[in-house]
């Protein structure tokens, strides 16, 4: 159950991330780079975040 909670959590903070990334263009305090880094690790997030919820322990 662990394990799932932790692969639910991490999709939640790739769709965070994803977000954030997605609103990034209007906020221009931030720079492209995290802007493009946010948009990698949000689909690197998600992905393991899927295999940890779905997961059989």
């Amino acid at each position: 159950m662990r394990r799932q909670l932790q692969g639910i959590s991490l999709l939640l903070f790739g769709i965070l991330l994803a977000l954030f990334a997605l609103v990034n263009p209007w906020i221009p305090i931030i720079d492209d780079l995290l802007g493009t880094i946010s948009g990698y690790a949000s689909i690197i997030c998600g992905i393991i975040g899927v295999i940890l919820a779905l997961k059989k322990d």
